[in-house]
């Protein structure tokens, strides 16, 4: 009796011993698995890692209970946790790992191959109609350069050689663009047109804004060329600038000064400009302003002035040279003569000068007063000395006599020749510069210059 009591107690004892709580913590609960032979285990594993994204690139192999993992993992914490779960199925003695750890690269670039590769397959399928498009956009190309090269048909239109030029790009560029746009079409790439010509439309946007003031000065220079001011060696004015006429380029107009200095003006500017071309009418006038004392008979002075000029080399004989009453001074009368210049014949400036200097000897020969600036001053005196005093009477000086040749003698042998200096400048430069001008083969330099 005794015997079996403690017997008892010794069981209980050891019952709640047993039980007692253990700080270690419990090994995980395998998974149950009613036998565990090698094909059926694979099979589970296997269906077990097919349901888990990042287990579905390893492979799985039992074989006397040992599981081997292969394989690649997009990452090595995925392998790890592949062994862990592998280990925890019931009937499995061992797991090696040989799963290889896919590199960050290889996985990122893995879509983009798959993407090339099939992209290259629709190449591949699209080739017939790729060549058909390739063969029309070739067609096109080589129509354009043949308008390009048709100086015949650019010809014929009568236009200015800027306006020829900016038609003859403006057509080829076209061509070129419809047979894009066919070429697109037969790809069936109609949206891919859409966003071409979109981003076309802002980008030139783009471009208006910054190169604005390019843009102004190739319109201004195709106005330019359409409306034909000017020509080549042509004398102009534009605003307070002049010059002969070198070259009108897409950008600037080139003057060459007197001086032989070149001046560039923008196209913009010489457009918004007043322009004076002294050389579109050959026949020219120029003016000669003279002061005689007002006791003059004017109307002798315009004989002798006018009789003068007519005599003078240079001066046209029709229109014949005439004087006009300007001005009536306080010491003296202002008149003006004007005579005429042919400026195929004569170079301007020379016959001006020459006139100035032969109408002041024809005046000065025959006495006619040309008096100077002067005041009047009045000195009061007693009457005595007024009496005294006897004022000769005014008296006209009389007409100089220098021993000089006649006036009409010098009139005739003056030196009224063109120069030339300025046009065989012009012909060098063209000849020696490569640089565009719109303006080239309108006129024959030298037959035309004039200041």
């Amino acid at each position: 009796m005794l015997l079996t009591l403690l017997t008892w107690g010794a069981t209980a004892w050891g019952q709640v011993t047993v039980q007692a709580p253990r700080d270690a913590a419990e090994p995980a609960r395998p998974i149950p698995l009613e036998s565990a032979p090698d094909d059926r285990l694979e099979t589970r594993i296997r269906q077990t890692f097919s349901h888990i994204e990042a287990f579905r690139g390893i492979q799985v192999d039992v074989t006397d209970g040992v599981v081997r993992l292969s394989g690649a993992a997009e990452r090595a914490s995925a392998a790890q946790r592949a062994e862990e779960l592998a280990s925890r199925f019931e009937g499995v003695a061992h797991v090696v790992n040989d799963v290889q750890a896919q590199a960050e690269l290889e996985r990122r670039l893995a879509p983009a191959l798959r993407r090339l590769g099939e992209l290259w397959d629709s190449l591949l399928a699209s080739l017939p109609i790729l060549g058909v498009a390739l063969a029309v956009l070739l067609a096109f190309a080589v129509l354009s350069r043949l308008l390009l090269r048709w100086d015949w048909l650019w010809e014929r239109m009568g236009a200015g050689l800027l306006l020829r030029n900016i038609l003859r790009n403006l057509t080829a560029t076209l061509v070129i663009i419809v047979g894009v746009l066919l070429a697109l079409q037969l790809l069936d790439l109609t949206a891919l047109v859409g966003a071409v010509i979109g981003a076309a439309g802002l980008f030139g946007l783009a471009l208006g804004f910054a190169f604005r003031d390019v843009a102004e000065n190739y319109l201004s220079g195709m106005l330019l060329g359409l409306r034909s001011p000017f020509g080549i060696g042509d004398y102009v004015a534009v605003g307070d600038l002049e010059g002969s006429v070198l070259r009108l380029t897409s950008r600037e107009l080139i003057l060459i000064t007197l001086d032989g200095n070149h001046v560039r003006i923008p196209n913009a500017e010489v457009f918004k400009s007043t322009i004076i071309n002294y050389m579109r009418n050959p026949l020219r006038r120029f003016g000669i302003e003279v002061g005689v004392g007002t006791g003059e008979d004017l109307r002798r002075v315009q004989e002798l002035g006018c009789a003068a000029l007519a005599a003078m080399k240079g001066v046209m004989e029709d229109p014949p040279p005439v004087m006009f009453v300007e001005s009536l001074g306080e010491y003296n009368v202002i008149v003006r003569f004007h005579g005429w210049v042919d400026q195929r014949r004569y170079d301007f400036l020379k016959v001006r000068s020459e006139a100035k200097r032969i109408l002041k000897a024809a005046l000065d020969e025959e006495g006619v007063v040309m008096p100077m600036p002067m005041r009047d001053i009045l000195v009061r005196r007693p009457k005595q000395a007024e009496a005294e005093t006897v004022t000769p009477p005014p008296t006209k000086p009389a007409a100089r006599q220098s021993g000089k040749p006649p006036v009409k003698d010098e009139a005739r042998k003056a030196d009224v020749s063109r120069e030339e200096h300025i046009d065989k400048q012009i012909r060098d430069e063209l000849a020696a510069s490569s640089e565009e001008n719109l303006l080239q083969g309108q006129k024959e330099v030298g037959k035309k210059h004039s200041r």
